[in-house]
This record gives C-alpha cells, sequence and structure tokens, in this order.
C-alpha cells in the first residue's frame, strides 16, 4: 500500500480503508471519499470558504461505517520494568510500511523515548505515548491513535560514520525523467537537480537519508553493490532510479 496513487490519497478512517481526495479554489471547498469495504462513498461541496468537508464528511461516513475490529491492547502493567529483552524489541529504528515515516525509539535512563517524549511500557508487547498505542506481534508494530492505524518494521540503524563516497555518483529515473547528481561536501551528502537545486542527505536508517523536507532517499543493492536509490514523499512513492555507470 501507498498513501497517495493515481491522484488519490490512501488513508484509513475508523479502521477502514478511505480512498479520497479533497479540493478548493476561490471561496469553494469539495472532498471525495470511497471505502471499498462497505462499497460507500461520501462527497461534501460547499461554496463556503471557511468550511471543513473532509471533517464533516468522515463524520458523516462514521454514521455508516461504525468501527472497525481492532486488536485490543493486552493487559497492562504501569509499573513494569524496562528489561533487556524489551531494549532489544523496542529500540532501534522503524520504517512505516504503507508509506516512509520513520520512527526511532531511544533508552535513556531505563526509559523509552521518542524524540524526547516518554513511551510508557505497560506489557512486553505494548507502549503507550499520548493516546498512542504500539502493539507488537513479533514481526511488526501497529501504532493505534484513535481511528488510525499504521503498521512499521524494524530496519538496521544508520552506521555511525558511513563510507559516503559509495553513495557518490549520478543516478537516473525513467520514471520522473529526471537525473540526481550526488556528491560530498563537508562530511554530508548533498543532492544537486538542475543546475541551482541543491539540499543535503541527514542519515536515517542503513542506506537511507532524509532531507530537511522529510524527503526519504533509499540506496538499493545486488549482490552488496550499490545500483540505485528509491525516493519517497508525500504525493510519490518508491520513485526508482538507477546508479549511472560511467
Amino acid at each position: 500500500k501507498i498513501g497517495y496513487a493515481n491522484g488519490l490519497f490512501i488513508d484509513s478512517y475508523n479502521g477502514f480503508h478511505e480512498i479520497g481526495h479533497s479540493g478548493a479554489t476561490a471561496g469553494y471547498r469539495g472532498w471525495l471519499a470511497y471505502y471499498p469495504a462497505k462499497q460507500l462513498s461520501v462527497v461534501l461541496l460547499s461554496n463556503d470558504g471557511r468550511f471543513n468537508p473532509q471533517e464533516v464528511g468522515r463524520k458523516v461516513a462514521a454514521v455508516f461505517l461504525g468501527q472497525a475490529a481492532v486488536a485490543a491492547p493486552k493487559k497492562i502493567d504501569r509499573n513494569m520494568k524496562l528489561t533487556e529483552a524489551a531494549r532489544q524489541k523496542w529500540a532501534g529504528v522503524w520504517r512505516q510500511i504503507d508509506g516512509f515515516e520513520t520512527r526511532v525509539v531511544e533508552v535513556k535512563d531505563d526509559q523509552f523515548y521518542l524524540t524526547n517524549t516518554p513511551l510508557q511500557l505497560l506489557h512486553p508487547d505494548t507502549l503507550y505515548q499520548r493516546g498512542s498505542w504500539w502493539i507488537s506481534n513479533g514481526q511488526e508494530i501497529k501504532i493505534q491513535n484513535g481511528s488510525s492505524v499504521n503498521r512499521f518494521r524494524k530496519v538496521a540503524s544508520a552506521e555511525p560514520k558511513p563510507a559516503m563516497a559509495q553513495f557518490a555518483g549520478r543516478y537516473w529515473s525513467d520514471d520522473a525523467q529526471t537525473e540526481l547528481r550526488i556528491d560530498i561536501s563537508g562530511e554530508k551528502l548533498w543532492v544537486h537537480r538542475g543546475p541551482s537545486e541543491r539540499f543535503s542527505l541527514t542519515p536515517a536508517f542503513r542506506d537511507a537519508f532524509l532531507t530537511d523536507e522529510g524527503v526519504l532517499f533509499e540506496f538499493t543493492r545486488s549482490t552488496g553493490a550499490l545500483t540505485g536509490l528509491n525516493v519517497s514523499m508525500s504525493r510519490a512513492y518508491l520513485v526508482p532510479f538507477k546508479k549511472v555507470i560511467k
């Protein structure tokens, strides 16, 4: 699954897949969504620029959808101690399965943290943070916040000092009809597109980097050799680029 395809957003609401898009121009607002599991479509059109059609449209959808069954958190223990097994299970970098977001779980003073905010261990398979339940099945985790459910898998952490030279070079995408040139400056990777656009890359996890705007660059390999990269952003997912061999 991806978050955006053929001009439509792929999302979920109340546990149901949602395919839709909103629109706005001048003082007009609109929103359309389709829920395949219920064969339900909801359309809202408004000539009031202050109107939020998605918010109201989802309330209409909820009348017909109800709430899909989701796994309830297991029995919790608010005094659970952080064990080495829990560290091995939870600490590290998690990559979204149905998108390209990442979450980094760290351990500080025998406490899990996500971006300096505590994650409470309530069960060996359950974490909690500000209304979000993190539930593990041993292979992946589901982060559930109200009706929103996102799945993540664990990926290898970025190397402390990756060999930057291996990523430098020229990359071409037939899909995007675009060439990217990557070089090294000041111990960082820099991406060049066209004659003037230039931006830096920060390590996210092994063989993967993020721009300041959250665009994900994931380098690909074949039998250990670097062969290309995939670029993911809000409206494009895994756009392939091949490394140009001189």
